[in-house]
């Protein structure tokens, strides 16, 4: 059965938004457009990165704040970043695959 193009982007989207929900290490990402830190670091629109680590920084009862430590090259990397400063990066094998 052949999924409508309305039905392909909803599927592509929710797929995006999974993964930017959990990123994993050794994820590629990007830093988004409008993202203070890629103006204070003044990368390239096309620099990639690489997630070493994601985790939760517990803040009172119920308020946690999910953090990135990403490599941009072997001379920056930013650690501790708020995650929803980055988008995921889709690799080609994964583009086939949707």
């Amino acid at each position: 059965m052949l999924l409508s193009r309305a039905a392909r982007l909803l599927c592509k989207i929710a797929w995006l938004s999974s993964k930017a929900q959990g990123m994993r290490a050794g994820q590629k990402v990007r830093l988004k457009a409008a993202s203070p830190l890629k103006q204070r670091l003044n990368l390239p629109p096309e620099a990639l990165g690489a997630v070493l680590c994601s985790y939760r920084v517990l803040r009172g009862a119920n308020a946690a704040v999910r953090r990135l430590d990403v490599r941009f090259s072997s001379d920056l990397i930013v650690w501790g970043a708020p995650d929803d400063q980055f988008e995921p990066v889709e690799d080609a094998s994964e583009a086939s695959e949707h």
